[in-house]
């Protein structure tokens, strides 16, 4: 049973992977129904101690974790695009940190802005986990259902922004996207965005692009899909 709940499952993100951008961890369920499945081999087996190819597995997961942590802490640049305005494009160690970095710089130039602007799940996960907290500000992502996923639902739930209040949008250089038109003509003013680096080991390795919108003038949907 656990064989034909995971096997299925590995060939399907596969066969999509070859024709789509796919996720490392879509197929993580499968592999953890594994897990119980090879216990119950090694137990069953006719093994004396831990069999050489887990105890290389094992030493060769430790080795790629220990690298993974020191990259993505360490690493003195980008891996990814070193052109302006993508800075750090296709580096994904850059998924997993500088977040708490971007919102204590962020932090500093708040004055009188209700709610943060993005038009895409990610970043919007990151800002709704660490910079919405920080800055006691709810995150708003808006656009097309495939773009924004569950926020489609979360966005309703959240106050909404009065007019005459003022906000910002937030992209990022490694996943760069301008603030989309249907957001920008429901306020008056859009200031040109302030750039804020993100450092690793001194070094720069992406930016943080803040809009600030001006003068909400209303008509936003309450679920934040624009047409």
């Amino acid at each position: 049973l656990l064989k034909w709940l995971s096997f299925p499952l590995i060939g399907t993100v596969i066969i999509i992977s070859l024709f789509n951008d796919t996720l490392p961890h879509w197929n993580g369920p499968a592999f953890v129904a594994l897990i119980p499945y090879t216990a119950l081999y090694l137990r069953n087996g006719r093994y004396a101690g831990i069999p050489k190819i887990v105890r290389y597995s094992l030493g060769l997961m430790v080795l790629a974790l220990l690298i993974c942590v020191g990259m993505i802490n360490y690493w003195p640049g980008s891996l990814g695009s070193s052109e302006m305005p993508e800075y750090g494009k296709n580096d994904v160690t850059l998924d997993m940190g500088g977040w708490k970095q971007f919102s204590d710089s962020l932090k500093q130039h708040q004055t009188d802005e209700k709610c943060l602007f993005t038009d895409y799940w990610f970043p919007g996960g990151h800002l709704d986990y660490y910079t919405s907290h920080k800055l006691k500000l709810p995150v708003k992502v808006v656009g097309g259902l495939n773009d924004i996923h569950h926020f489609a639902w979360i966005n309703a739930h959240l106050p909404v922004l009065q007019k005459g209040e003022n906000a910002w949008f937030i992209t990022i250089s490694n996943f760069y996207r301008q603030p989309p038109a249907q957001l920008t003509t429901h306020f008056t003013r859009i200031e040109a965005p302030v750039r804020i680096p993100q450092l690793r080991n001194g070094v720069i390795v992406r930016y943080f692009y803040v809009y600030r919108l001006i003068n909400y003038t209303g008509g936003l949907p309450a679920d934040g899909l624009l047409k």
